[in-house]
């Protein structure tokens, strides 16, 4: 019964083979955009850029591969 109790509280941290693809943003409680990074095959590609919660532009990094540049 253990076993089982274990394993239905374990299933919902497996992620079942979902792969991210495509531009993903955050954002502060205020609504203001906090960050934008675009992902390929779960690894990140391109500019990956955050922002203050004023909305002004922070830092701005690429990716290739997952693999900052």
């Amino acid at each position: 019964m253990k076993k089982l109790l274990l394993l239905i509280l374990f299933i919902p941290l497996v992620s079942f083979g979902q792969v991210k693809n495509g531009l993903y943003s955050s954002y502060y409680e205020s609504g203001e955009l906090e960050s934008t990074v675009s992902f390929v095959d779960d690894l990140k590609q391109g500019e990956a850029k955050t922002y203050g919660k004023t909305g002004e532009l922070e830092s701005t990094v690429n990716f290739v591969d997952g693999i900052k540049q």
